[in-house]
């Protein structure tokens, strides 16, 4: 007897060759190739405004920062919020029987300082202090988020401008790099403009410093934001007054070295600063 076809055992010989399939009007790796066009395009149009730091290194080590800032504020966030959902416990007693003792035990567990004043009143005094507590919180992990962002930055870019020749400090480039940070830096929150008492360490010293090296000198005095407005005004009149034509040259040429720099994959960077936002927030 012959066997049923579907008991014939089937051989690699029998098989059908395993097929390729590319969906139409989209060739293997055009995914790929797009995205590296894109990075391209972004690296040249970051270069062409005048930054010299790589945006993906930059990228990086913001998240990086910002993940580290959240991973250090999260318990204190988390302290305000479980004193908070604990309150109500506390409030219930008012009116039944509540103590002094009752009090003075929920701040010690809480880590609170002890209230004075009626026992009757304690709850509220409380709650008012905590959730007070709770939006300066939000209001200052704002600013420090900005303040990481921006101090991370200008690091980066203060470490490419350090590392230019002399003669590319005083000339479009270093200058038009000073101008992106000044630039950064006036549209920043007043609070995050620093001047050190020694005159070289606040975000506002390096750029006054990175001026003199390349040749724009500041009158002193002021604050902080007006040192940095006059430190755009500054370096405008400054690349203004050079030929075009230097000036075009400069941003052809810098914009030709970030299409062809090595580059990180964006794609990768991307999931890096994700997985770090993700690891610090919990």
């Amino acid at each position: 007897e012959k066997p049923e076809k579907n008991d014939v055992e089937m051989t690699r010989g029998d098989a059908r060759p395993m097929e390729l399939v590319v969906e139409e009007g989209k060739p293997v790796g055009a995914e790929d190739e797009a995205e590296e066009e894109a990075q391209v395009d972004a690296d040249e149009a970051r270069a062409a405004r005048g930054w010299l730091s790589n945006g993906d290194t930059v990228d990086a080590k913001v998240a990086e920062a910002v993940a580290a800032l959240a991973k250090d504020n999260a318990p204190k966030k988390k302290h305000i919020e479980d004193t908070l959902e604990a309150l109500p416990a506390l409030e219930a007693l008012v009116g039944n029987g509540l103590t002094k003792t009752e009090c003075r035990d929920f701040c010690t567990k809480w880590n609170l300082p002890q209230q004075s004043g009626a026992i009757g009143k304690i709850p509220e005094k409380l709650r008012t202090k905590l959730e007070k507590k709770q939006k300066e919180m939000v209001v200052q992990q704002k600013l420090d988020g900005e303040r990481a962002v921006l101090e991370t930055t200008l690091h980066l870019e203060h470490a490419a401008f350090d590392a230019l020749p002399d003669s590319d400090k005083k000339g479009v480039v270093g200058q038009r790099s000073l101008l992106v940070l000044a630039l950064l830096m006036a549209g920043a929150s007043s609070d995050c403009l620093k001047k050190g008492k020694d005159q070289i360490s606040g975000n506002v010293n390096h750029l006054v410093i990175a001026l003199r090296e390349a040749g724009v000198e500041l009158a002193n005095g002021g604050t902080n934001e007006a040192t940095v407005l006059r430190a755009v005004s500054s370096l405008e009149a400054k690349i203004a007054e050079l030929p075009p034509e230097i000036v075009a040259s400069a941003v052809v040429e810098r914009t030709r070295l970030a299409k062809h720099a090595a580059r990180t994959n964006g794609a990768a960077c991307a999931a890096l600063a994700t997985t770090i936002r993700d690891a610090a927030t919990g």
